[in-house]
């Protein structure tokens, strides 16, 4: 016998055990063949039709939760049913029973919305399976309001400005006891506010005037409880910060100072409400106190709060601020002193040779060295010159500030003056080895010297290398060390060439010495006023008589008739005349035209005196 199934049935060959593994038709066939006889044969078939199980409830039927949120949907509970409440199932079968109930409308409500209940079954074989009791319809569902909680949302403002308000600045709380908005809701108005002002965290802040809509339209009322004001600490106000513009330092002269000078600057970003209320003031310092082009300038601010502004709502973006300035030289002028110095002075150096005028010098720079051109030290002709300086070195605290200043150098005059020079001291005169000889000389000479005649107006040099001068007439001469460039001439010296001996007259034979007798005077006449024991009243020849003589004959009487020419032609007096007188009366000397020296004078009378010694001794013999 063989089986044949169809549908969901299936035979056991063995058994013929039939086993139906799903609902609907199927049919089952036998078939017996003959021994020995495979075509006498007889089959059977039976058909079926089989119909999903059905499954039952226990004690109890399943819960139904009757209210819910409103969500926007018609579902009002939709909860699975635990498989020990209800029977049936075969075997390991996959089946999940559901407790489903649906509402008219989605609409809010209380107690008073109509639902139906159904059962819903699931899974791989739910097919094969019918929940044996059927739904059921109510009316006292409940459908909430979305219970949802508008507060403000984080935000940070500065101190001063106004809360930001709008939809944009709340947002919806979470939480257990808090719905969300559904999805097409939005949040269209919103207030946001704060009576707390001054900088901090955690400042209270509250919104309100929230509405919501969905497509446009207002449903805050109709699908939504919404607190009218909700208040959190989700505020954080910032301390204003404080700036300048305007600032402007201005350059300066070199005063030996970091200070600056600052001007212009003006407060900025102060609250509305503190206008006027808060002071700005700033110092400046250069980055050091010398002189410089761009140099780099701190200024630093700080703020003086008045009445009713509290200063821990501001601060002030960097308390300092670059800027830039010039410090420029500071302008001196150095005056040279004049110097007066002699030939073979060094020329003088030293700070007391100038003087600092103009704006002067910084108090505590000081003037190091300086030095001049000509340079300290150097000895020059005599003349005139310019004293400038050559170099000028400022130092402050040991450092060289000379770059910090402006110099304007004013030249001294330089007078160098013509050096005296000493008489000489070793001048000696010899007289002429004969009368009329005109060979006197002068010894102890240099060729540095010169002389003349007294009152001569030409001086003549001595000779290089000479160390006398010789040729010279009887006469008084001046001798000094001549002048040059550096040098004066010095103080003259007199020295007297005198007068060689004349050579004795022979005696003429007519001559007569016979007391009374006359003789001529071949030196002229002379007549003695006097009683002379060795005159006898005749005439003496006078020795000193004219010899070369072109003035007045002078004589003198030693108490007889004597003659000594002092005004005659020689080299020392080619002009005067000279007058004698009696030993017993008075003489006098005087020169026409020019004075005779002290030193000429003495030498005169000492070649009267002796001429009247040669008168006398001829007339005794």
């Amino acid at each position: 016998m063989t089986w044949n199934a169809t549908g969901s049935a299936s035979v056991n060959a063995s058994t013929g055990a039939v086993t139906v593994e799903d609902v609907g038709t199927g049919s089952v066939t036998a078939t017996v063949t003959a021994s020995g006889n495979p075509n006498a044969s007889v089959s059977a078939t039976v058909t079926f039709d089989a119909s999903p199980k059905k499954l039952y409830f226990g004690m109890m039927s399943p819960f139904v939760k009757a209210s819910k949120t409103y969500d926007g949907t018609t579902v009002l509970s939709d909860d699975l049913v635990s498989s020990l409440n209800y029977t049936g199932v075969i075997n390991d079968d996959d089946v999940i029973m559901r407790v489903h109930a649906e509402l008219e409308d989605a609409e809010p409500g209380i107690n008073n919305k109509t639902y139906t209940v159904t059962y819903l079954l699931s899974g791989a074989d739910a097919s094969k399976y019918v929940v044996g009791e059927s739904g059921y319809t109510r009316n006292n569902g409940t459908v909430y309001k979305r219970n949802v909680l508008i507060e403000p949302a984080p935000q940070t403002i500065t101190y001063g400005d106004p809360v930001n308000s709008g939809p944009q600045w709340v947002q919806v709380a979470t939480g257990s006891n808090y719905d969300s908005l559904l999805d097409g809701d939005v949040i269209a108005t919103a207030t946001v506010s704060s009576t707390d002002t001054n900088a901090g965290n955690m400042r209270m802040i509250t919104a309100s005037g929230v509405t919501i809509t969905r497509n446009g339209v207002n449903v805050t009322d109709a699908y939504y409880t919404v607190d009218a004001s909700t208040t959190n600490n989700n505020l954080t106000i910032l301390r204003r910060q404080l700036g300048a513009e305007g600032t402007a330092v201005a350059s300066k002269v070199y005063d030996g100072t970091i200070s600056a000078s600052v001007s212009g600057y003006k407060l900025t970003n102060v609250a509305p409400r503190d206008e006027g209320k808060i002071t700005l003031t700033a110092s400046a310092a250069f980055a050091d106190a010398n002189v410089g082009t761009g140099k780099e300038v701190t200024v630093t601010y700080a703020l003086q709060f008045g009445a009713g502004v509290r200063a821990l709502n501001y601060t002030v973006a960097g308390t300092s601020q670059i800027l830039s300035a010039d410090i420029t030289p500071r302008p001196i002028t150095v005056t040279v002193a004049d110097q007066n110095l002699v030939y073979g002075d060094a020329v003088a150096g030293g700070m007391d040779k100038i003087t600092v005028t103009g704006n002067g010098l910084i108090e505590g720079d000081l003037v190091q060295t300086v030095t001049f051109d000509p340079t300290e030290g150097t000895m020059l002709d005599a003349g005139t010159y310019e004293l400038n300086v050559a170099d000028l070195r400022i130092v402050r605290d040991g450092i060289d500030v000379t770059a910090n200043y402006a110099v304007t150098p004013v030249a001294g005059v330089l007078f160098v003056d013509k050096a005296s020079q000493n008489a000489p001291d070793a001048v000696a005169a010899t007289a002429e080895t004969q009368y009329g000889k005109s060979d006197g000389s002068i010894t102890g000479v240099s060729d540095a010297m010169e002389y003349r005649l007294v009152g001569g107006d030409v001086w003549s040099s001595v000779a290089a290398d000479a160390e006398a001068v010789g040729g010279l007439a009887p006469g008084v001469y001046e001798v000094r060390v001549a002048g040059d460039a550096n040098h004066y001439p010095s103080d003259s010296v007199t020295v007297v060439v005198a007068q060689g001996v004349e050579p004795a007259k022979p005696t003429s034979p007519d001559d007569d010495h016979t007391p009374g007798g006359d003789a001529p005077d071949t030196g002229g006449d002379a007549s003695d006023a006097g009683d002379d024991t060795t005159d006898t009243g005749g005439d003496v020849p006078d020795v000193g008589g004219d010899a070369s003589d072109a003035g007045s004959d002078t004589s003198v009487g030693a108490g007889g008739d004597m003659s000594v020419d002092t005004g005659g032609d020689t080299a020392a007096d080619t002009k005067g005349t000279a007058t004698g007188a009696d030993v017993g009366g008075k003489a006098t000397i005087s020169r026409t035209g020019a004075d005779i020296s002290m030193w000429g004078l003495v030498c005169i009378l000492l070649i009267v005196a002796a001429g009247a010694m040669l008168s006398i001794r001829r007339r005794n013999l």
